[in-house]
């Protein structure tokens, strides 16, 4: 059967029962927005349509700026002729726009066989994005699979590399703490990122996957302008926004986060980016209560992707800064039940879970308690500093403490290795030198993240002696205050 009337304008088809936009009969990839708007323009050749009209059709139940129809509107021109962006869409100052070139009905359409020739590598799309959806490593490992078989039917099909390069990035974030990261997975990503740049340069999601997988490589400041540019070209998309949170810090982490949770209410992870700049500017009062809502949000709807780990991990840190030691176990056993579920980031925060765990056993003076759970933590996370430094100490025990060699290679120390070193400074009975080699690693490190868990690390515990970590924390603090 055919499949309805379309429109034929230049070398372009639309379809809208397929919701297919064809140039010479290659698919061009279009977001439901940007479709619907070219749609109404196309089958109204040469009428104005008013700005108010346009955005009901674009944004319905939502109340966006002219400036968010600006930037629609420029990305369909980018569409269809970037050389050219008034050749089919002209503007109407103050008014609206107006399609200008002449647009032929096509009765006939496409038939059931070609709209499901058509429709294959789009359905691909949608099973693939499922699959990330979920986060759990076999079924990002199979959208691999997935979104590699497309990029190879459609080379062209953008949408399909920016699939490819989640994909990728989020195989290589689920090895990232491994002994050996998928390097390989990283430079997939990367590559298949700037495919789809250069293929669709007015996709966001094309930018947005490009800044997210470039924050990977270490690149924060390439990675901060891509996902801006993302919002630049799509400013109401969440996801754009949560990525944003992702790789910034400080500010502008708390202000896309707070942006992303405007644009969908109850994201778990948003909560969890905003909680972990009030950590690294000790207002733990607030990084907890911020948490809250995101435990709710885990209650009501069960664990899911990234939104079920690292919630409970952390809450239970700020309990354990608290006092609240039982309550902290509580929700360190909590993040521990997730790590069955195959979360890319399960056996990370799992590993973490222990580790905490083990500082609360020797608390209260259970060794044996404590160097088991380290021994789990490693056995999820090999490299990890504190535990290293954590299970020296108590295998040091009582007969002169551990030992601290503290020279370094004559570079700055990173961050965590200065912490663990710190921990075995302060047991070996120098706590002044053990505060003073994380301020000096924290005044020295790039701008970032980088040792926002010192205010509720609870093998160092710096609550104790906040005087004695002035200088630390102070500088963690001020790290958070810039833009970026």
């Amino acid at each position: 059967m055919p499949s309805g009337s379309g429109f034929r304008f230049g070398p372009f088809r639309l379809d809208p029962r397929g919701r297919f936009l064809l140039r010479d009969e290659t698919a061009i990839p279009l977001q439901p927005r940007l479709f619907n708007l070219l749609e109404a323009l196309v089958s109204r050749p040469g009428e104005l349509l008013a700005k108010d009209e346009l955005i009901a059709i674009g944004w319905p139940h939502h109340a966006v700026s002219d400036n968010s129809l600006a930037q629609a509107i420029s990305r369909l021109r980018a569409t269809l002729d970037p050389s050219d962006p008034e050749r089919y869409i002209a503007t109407v100052p103050r008014l609206g726009y107006r399609f200008v070139i002449s647009v032929a009905r096509d009765e006939q359409g496409l038939s059931d066989a070609e709209l499901d020739a058509l429709m294959a590598p789009h359905l691909a799309l949608l099973d693939g994005r499922t699959m990330l959806e979920t986060l759990v490593t076999e079924r990002v490992d199979a959208a691999v699979t997935l979104f590699a078989r497309v990029v190879e039917t459609a080379p062209d099909n953008a949408l399909a590399h920016v699939g490819l390069a989640n994909a990728y990035i989020l195989r290589f974030h689920g090895t990232r703490s491994a002994d050996a990261p998928d390097e390989h997975a990283l430079r997939a990503s990367v590559r298949h990122a700037l495919e789809a740049r250069r293929l669709a340069p007015a996709l966001a999601e094309a930018w947005a996957t490009y800044g997210f997988v470039v924050d990977a490589t270490g690149d924060r400041r390439r990675a901060i302008g891509a996902v801006v540019e993302a919002i630049r070209l799509e400013p109401d998309h969440w996801a754009h926004h949560l990525r944003l949170a992702w790789c910034s810090w400080g500010e502008q982490r708390l202000r896309a986060a707070r942006r992303t949770l405007q644009l969908r209410r109850g994201l778990a992870v948003a909560h969890w980016l905003i909680a972990t700049v009030h950590v690294a500017r000790n207002e733990l009062d607030l990084a907890e209560r911020e948490l809250d809502p995101a435990l709710e949000a885990m209650a009501s709807a069960g664990p899911s992707g990234f939104s079920g780990a690292a919630i409970h991990w952390l809450k239970g840190l700020l309990c354990l800064a608290r006092g609240a030691d039982e309550e902290a176990l509580t929700h360190f056993d909590r993040e521990r039940e997730l790590e069955p579920l195959h979360h890319l980031f399960s056996r990370e925060c799992c590993a973490a879970a222990w580790y905490a765990a083990a500082a609360l056993h020797e608390r209260r003076g259970d060794p044996t308690a404590a160097c088991s759970a380290l021994q789990e933590a490693l056995t999820r996370v090999p490299r990890h500093p504190m535990a290293h430094a954590t299970l020296r100490v108590l295998r040091a025990g009582t007969a002169g403490g551990p030992s601290a060699d503290t020279e370094s290679d004559g570079g700055a120390m990173p961050v965590d290795d200065a912490m663990a070193r710190a921990l075995l400074l302060e047991r070996s009975g120098r706590p002044d030198e053990a505060a003073g080699l994380v301020a000096s690693a924290l005044a020295s490190a790039p701008g970032g993240g980088a040792g926002w868990l010192l205010p509720i690390d609870p093998s160092l515990n710096v609550q104790r002696d906040p005087a004695r970590w002035r200088t630390a924390l102070t500088t963690l603090h001020e790290r958070t205050t810039t833009w970026g």
